[in-house]
């Protein structure tokens, strides 16, 4: 690393421990376990039983400025380990938050910045990584400065996921928060244009995290792809959200192992496609997309083929008439695996336009990354409890630094690399991975078999359709289930 960025300067001094660092042990809940996050889920839950829905959006914020992306955009492994799921269904945890951010005012804060430090943080990439880091760090009283290459922030939840399945006033709500806890954006900077890494240090930065994620599809060639109606998803998804947004005709398929695929497919049937047809390579137990944005999806009219991969895209001409699929073994878990095709099982499906969302991305050339050390996919290698990168005083976090991920797993990342700047820059050893006191975990206990079904709010029933009483009512008793559950005996809430 050159000499300037390697004066990136070690600060000593003190803190008070944080609330992880107790030594007392605490029993919690499977469902606070599961969340990458660490959300106190049960105490959020119960907010929302005495009605106090503000109370459980401060739960939430105590872990992440984003609330709006855990109620719409996670997989919600909370549900999947909720005790009650082992009798009529689990607790409807995601749609229980999204309540809370419903009915909470816009101004509910959990959090207050602690006392400024003078030191001074530059964050490269404005995602989600990025945005977490920058205010935990924020919030711990530095100085800090977010450059994005993007005219505005937020990274792919903000360009590409569509608004029905991220409302944007919520995200908005979300970004403003970081913010307003005293972050800088500096929007149109892009590290190698616009700035070095060595000019940041010029400047005064005490510490750079690089979070600008991996930005260029890893090529994947499917026959017939350089035709004129092939988009990639990614680009689809975000020139549909642009004034005006392109028109479809005809039948639409999207190819692809992510939720991108399926987001593209149901914009296709929104902007006038005839039908839309996702041909997914892996089983429905892979499905990246949580059970309800799925259902939702065929309640559009979005058709799957479950294992199942492109041949080739057919063509008259220029244009695209359809694609040759066929049916593949289930992948192996391996890095790079490719699908094993099964003999004699191709059939065509007409199509006018394709989409590619492409499973795998990797770094985009940029000089100033030259010389720090990384994987042969382009992600950098970071000290597992520093996140500190080959050369000291840079860090990395997102999908730069550890490969794709789920949303709730790259906010958890983000936050833990400012917390491992912060102890970096005090002095410490870094950031804990993990909860440092001991955790007790539950042993499942079966719910009430007698429970009645579909008494309570399922997640199915839309909410906005409920007048307000009814559905602060419906919450209640949702909430009351999570109150009422067995493995709540013993939790400190």
């Amino acid at each position: 690393m050159t000499a300037t960025v390697a004066k990136l300067r070690v600060h000593t001094g003190t803190r008070t421990s944080p609330s992880w660092q107790d030594d007392a042990p605490r029993t919690r809940a499977p469902c606070a376990l599961a969340c990458p996050l660490g959300i106190d889920i049960p105490e959020a839950t119960a907010c929302i039983a005495r009605g106090d829905p503000a109370g459980a959006l401060r739960r939430v914020l105590h872990a992440t400025p984003f609330p709006s992306c855990c109620a719409f955009l996670c997989h919600h492994p909370c549900q999947s380990a909720c005790v009650r799921g082992a009798g009529v269904r689990p607790v409807a945890i995601r749609h229980l938050l999204r309540h809370a951010i419903d009915q909470a005012g816009p101004d509910t804060m959990a959090r207050t910045a602690g006392p400024a430090t003078g030191r001074r943080v530059a964050v490269v990439g404005g995602g989600p990584a990025g945005l977490a880091a920058a205010h935990e760090l924020a919030m711990a009283g530095h100085q800090v400065t977010v450059l994005d290459r993007a005219a505005q922030p937020g990274g792919a939840t903000a360009v590409v996921v569509p608004g029905f399945r991220l409302p944007q006033e919520h995200l908005h709500r979300d970004l403003e928060r970081v913010f307003s806890a005293g972050v800088t954006l500096k929007a149109g900077f892009q590290l190698g244009r616009d700035f070095t890494l060595n000019d940041l240090a010029a400047e005064g930065f005490d510490a750079v995290l690089l979070a600008i994620g991996l930005g260029r599809p890893r090529p994947t060639h499917v026959a017939g792809d350089e035709l004129d109606d092939v988009l990639d998803a990614k680009i689809l998804l975000a020139r549909a959200a642009a004034t005006p947004p392109p028109a479809f005709t005809g039948d639409f398929v999207s190819i692809g192992g992510t939720g991108t695929a399926f987001d593209a497919a149901r914009t296709a049937l929104r902007l006038g496609a005839a039908s839309a047809t996702v041909v997914f390579p892996m089983p429905l137990s892979d499905l990246p997309l949580p059970e309800d944005d799925l259902r939702s999806a065929e309640q559009e009219g979005v058709r799957t083929l479950f294992l199942a991969e492109p041949v080739r895209i057919l063509r008259r001409g220029r244009h695209v008439v359809g694609v040759r699929v066929r049916k593949v073994m289930p992948l192996p878990n391996a890095v790079d695996a490719q699908p094993i095709p099964i003999p004699d099982t191709e059939i065509d499906i007409p199509a006018r336009q394709v989409c590619v969302a492409r499973t795998r991305r990797e770094r985009a050339p940029n000089r100033e990354l030259a010389s720090l050390d990384a994987d042969e996919h382009g992600q950098l290698i970071l000290d597992p409890v520093t996140h500190m990168t080959s050369c000291p005083g840079i860090f990395g976090a997102g999908d730069l630094a550890g490969g794709p991920r789920r949303i709730a797993e790259t906010l958890a990342d983000g936050r833990r690399a400012g917390q491992a700047i912060d102890a970096w820059l005090r002095g410490q050893g870094g950031s804990p991975r993990a909860p440092e006191r001991p955790v007790i975990a539950h042993v499942a206990a079966p719910a009430d078999p007698l429970e009645p079904e579909g008494v309570t709010w399922d997640g199915v029933e839309t909410p906005s359709n409920l007048d307000p009483t009814a559905r602060c009512r419906r919450a209640s008793e949702e909430a009351r289930r999570c109150l009422d559950c067995p493995c709540r005996q013993g939790c400190t809430h």
